[in-house]
């Protein structure tokens, strides 16, 4: 009796789904979060694109699989990969170096992005969604900012970026400017190769031209700002005139006693 009652072995769940019939499935699966990393594994090699696209997307894509899937055949699976905070900033470069437009935002938009990176790709002038994707990292530094709100080509990059430099808190500014982002340096353009920039123009010179006035004051404040702060710190405390003028009373009652 009790043979015939015994349990069949559980069959694996992933060769039941690979049928052409069950994509959705395998695509529900690849996407969501709970499921186990072999499984994963097992799915970022379906032949079906979508299904490997949602891997890349899963967030607890490891990194050895998304190392794969960053040069998959496919390019929304190449872009999904690339854009994945797991993604590391040598792999991000290696993908920058291969030089595929399409590519390039997912690149921009992703965190580990650096700096360097970053000024690179804010000179794309194939995709204007590139250079959003740079205005919206925070690894975009302030220098750079300022480089697209004056020298883009895009007057929509250009109010973005606007609106985005007018929100920085002010301690970004300060952070800046002691730096040495300052409005007397010299402005050259890095980013447009179309833009006419007169020699021995300065950033406070070309931010008014541009009427970009809210974020000249906001620099020109933070210089002062920074000055005051500089000029309290050199002048060393003054002795009131009333403490030197006090006799030393405890000393003088000795003398003369």
């Amino acid at each position: 009796m009790n043979g015939m009652h015994r349990q069949q072995p559980e069959q694996p769940i992933i060769p039941d789904i690979q049928s052409e019939d069950n994509l959705n499935v395998r695509a529900a699966i690849a996407g969501n979060h709970n499921t186990p990393l072999s499984t994963l594994a097992f799915l970022s090699e379906d032949p079906i694109d979508l299904v490997r696209v949602n891997v890349a997307l899963n967030s607890n894509c490891p990194v050895e699989l998304l190392e794969r899937l960053v040069v998959d055949p496919d390019i929304m699976v190449r872009k999904s990969a690339v854009a994945h905070p797991k993604v590391s900033g040598s792999l991000l470069e290696s993908a920058f170096e291969k030089n595929e437009p399409y590519m390039r935002w997912s690149i921009a938009s992703n965190p580990n992005c650096t700096s360097a990176m970053l000024e690179r790709l804010a000179g794309d002038r194939e995709t204007e969604a590139t250079r959003f994707a740079v205005m919206g990292n925070p690894n975009a530094k302030i220098e750079l900012l300022l480089q697209i709100v004056c020298f883009d080509e895009d007057r929509d990059v250009r109010d973005c970026c606007r609106d985005k430099l007018e929100a920085l808190e002010p301690t970004k500014w300060k952070e800046s400017v002691s730096a040495g982002l300052s409005l007397a340096n010299a402005m050259e353009c890095s980013i447009n190769p179309d833009a006419v920039v007169p020699s021995g123009l300065s950033l406070g010179d070309t931010l008014l031209s541009a009427g970009l006035t809210n974020i000249y004051q906001t620099i020109q404040l933070a210089e002062l700002e920074m000055k005051i702060n500089k000029l309290g710190q050199d002048t060393p405390p003054e002795t009131p005139e009333n403490d030197a003028a006090i006799p030393d009373i405890q000393n003088s009652r000795r003398l003369t006693l």
